[in-house]
């Protein structure tokens, strides 16, 4: 199956990283914006409390006295203790005095208190030292709505007509003084106002019918329980949130541009190694097993997976082209055995055979298709073991015993070619992991064939050797050597040297023995001359017993 690409730009990796991107910036953006709208807001209601309730005690102080103080002239006392010396002095000083308010007073070189109260009718101001010595007593006639009316009417021209309003309400909801409501039209002339305010300041917001906006209204009880009402439209403040929510969209929709950008931009560089396998890919299915990814500079894991894909194709490349070889040289040695057979009974038939012509032919039938049988079956397990799917078994096993059964087997073979055979084992164990059969098998080919090619009077050495980390097992002869053309490719299949042409195989057993011994982890290795004999090496990791 071949790759295609997507025509779609909506269903590529690239546009879905890019769109996550632009959905958590705008996530977090919108968080950020809710974050700060609400501490802005709450911030500018903060403000705008403070200051109704400035303006609510400078008016109840015009209501008591007459006349206004300054906010900068008094410290609030409100979470102060006051001595109860100078609470007492106070009392004494005036009659049957009930305390309305205090205040802690900084004015000049004065520091003291100033204490407003009632007594039959008449408003009194005390000021007294911090030693409780009463400095000053004022006396003040009571006033009623119609002065503080007045003093509504000042601080809504000071204000702003069309930004705040006042209200006195009595009790049962009665208005007893109010500034100009033309601009308020709103505010009814009568209303009930929540009979829970306090007196330091409940606070609401509101939409008066007929303004636009929004407005802040303090309900303030003062000392003869009515209720002080006084509203600001919070026009200035809802100006600062809208231009705050304009400048933001704008920089929101511009950022969000750009981050949506800068995603597609980051994902298309981050996919480019991708495409480049792609590339790769759809060029290897058209059958280029040639094409490689070049490596880039998208990241750690992108350059893995280019080496990991360059790796898989090389193999899968060599595969092939050893797939190709083997083909080839099975056709080849396939057709000498089956040409023997077509001989054979080619022969027998023209030949006008008897029964025992016929039981001949059988035999020697029989004999070419277990050598094809034998051939077939060897390469399909040299195949298995270097592809990794031949099942072996893992157990501990020791190269001493295998090395002493493998000698005891071939002995008498070597005898009948008098060949001096010997035996070096180590004097300690030597363990390795394994399947047992395969690693007999291995051994018993390299001794096969050095038997098969030492002449008469010759010599072979079989040692066991370990160093600690690699287990050994060197096959040495004195035979006939290899030369150093055929040397490097004696363990590829179906290789035969020209002198071994001559000899029975057909030429997996060196091929057979290098996957086996791959499969567990080990090599083989090779030393020949020509004339000299050679020496054939089996390196495997060691395995504590």
């Amino acid at each position: 199956m071949s790759l295609k690409r997507k025509s779609s730009i909506f269903k590529t990796v690239k546009f879905r990283i890019a769109l996550l991107y632009a959905l958590l910036f705008a996530i977090s953006s919108i968080a950020l914006f809710l974050a700060v709208y609400y501490f802005l807001y709450v911030g500018m209601m903060k403000n705008v409390d403070e200051k109704l309730m400035v303006i609510s005690r400078q008016l109840e102080d015009y209501y008591l006295k007459g006349e206004r103080y300054e906010e900068s002239d008094l410290v609030s006392a409100a979470n102060r203790e006051v001595p109860d010396k100078i609470v007492s002095a106070v009392r004494n000083s005036v009659k049957n005095l009930n305390i309305l308010r205090y205040e802690e007073i900084t004015n000049g070189n004065f520091t003291g208190y100033e204490f407003i109260g009632i007594s039959d009718g008449i408003i009194y101001e005390i000021r007294i030292d911090a030693q409780g010595k009463i400095i000053e007593i004022e006396k003040h006639q009571k006033y009623d709505a119609a002065v503080l009316e007045k003093g509504f009417i000042t601080e809504s021209h000071f204000e702003g007509e069309k930004k705040i309003y006042f209200l006195l309400v009595s009790k049962n909801g009665e208005i007893l003084a109010k500034s100009d409501l033309r601009h308020w039209p709103g505010i009814p002339s009568e209303k009930n106002i929540v009979s829970d305010a306090r007196k330091s300041g409940s606070f609401r917001t509101m939409n008066v019918s007929g303004l636009h906006g929004k407005t802040r209204v303090c309900d303030r009880l003062i000392y003869d329980g009515n209720i002080l009402e006084i509203g600001i439209r919070l026009s200035g403040e809802e100006k600062i949130l809208k231009t705050f929510s304009s400048i933001f969209l704008s920089v929101f929709i511009a950022s969000l541009v750009i981050s949506s950008a800068t995603g597609w931009l980051v994902a298309r560089k981050s996919m480019a190694g991708v495409n480049r396998i792609s590339e790769a890919a759809i060029s290897i299915g058209k059958g280029d097993f040639s094409s490689r990814v070049s490596s880039g500079k998208e990241g750690e894991e992108i350059e893995n997976l280019v080496t990991a894909f360059n790796e898989m194709i090389s193999k899968t490349e060599l595969l092939i082209r050893e797939l190709q070889e083997v083909t080839d040289n099975i056709a080849h040695d396939l057709r000498t055995p089956l040409t023997r057979i077509r001989g054979t009974i080619e022969t027998t038939v023209n030949s006008s055979p008897d029964i025992d012509d016929y039981l001949e032919m059988s035999g020697d039938v029989v004999e070419e298709c277990d050598r094809l049988i034998g051939m077939i079956n060897t390469m399909l397990e040299i195949t298995r073991a270097e592809s990794g799917m031949l099942d072996f078994s893992k157990d501990i096993v020791d190269m001493n015993e295998v090395a002493r059964a493998a000698f005891d087997l071939f002995t008498p073979m070597a005898e009948m070619k008098n060949i001096e055979f010997k035996l070096n084992i180590s004097p300690q164990h030597v363990t390795v992991l394994g399947d047992i059969n395969h690693l007999q098998r291995v051994v018993a080919n390299l001794l096969d064939n050095a038997i098969k090619y030492t002449p008469e009077k010759g010599r072979i050495i079989m040692s066991v050797s370990s160093d600690g980390s690699c287990a050994g097992i060197i096959v040495s002869d004195t035979g006939c050597g290899i030369s150093e053309t055929d040397l490097k490719n004696i363990f590829d299949r179906f290789f035969r040297c020209d002198t071994s042409r001559s000899e029975p195989g057909n030429g997996l057993g060196l091929s057979l023995a290098q996957s086996i011994v791959k499969a567990h982890g080990g090599a083989i290795a090779v030393e020949s001359k020509v004339g000299a004999g050679s020496s054939f090496k089996v390196s495997l990791p060691v395995q504590a017993s």
